[in-house]
């Protein structure tokens, strides 16, 4: 059931979408891409101190990814 129902929101977002005259896929796209940009961020700061993503508290990861998310926002202002 819970596979249907999430379907059914899935596709409500879908038609959502459309009607705000923004494209579903690409926009899934660009957070995706977002999100790789982001971890990889993670990977690379953890990689300074000779750790890997699994070695970071969750705060750590959490401090990281705000900062990847500011980061991403001043280069996006600046475009």
């Amino acid at each position: 059931e819970i596979p249907a129902e999430f379907g059914d929101v899935l596709f409500s977002l879908v038609n959502l979408a459309r009607f705000v005259k923004v494209n579903p896929e690409d926009t899934l796209r660009q957070a995706i891409n977002r999100f790789v940009k982001r971890f990889q961020f993670i990977e690379q700061e953890a990689a300074k101190t000779g750790r890997t993503v699994g070695d970071l508290s969750f705060d750590e990861m959490n401090r990281l990814w705000e900062e990847a998310k500011a980061k991403q926002a001043r280069t996006d202002a600046s475009s």
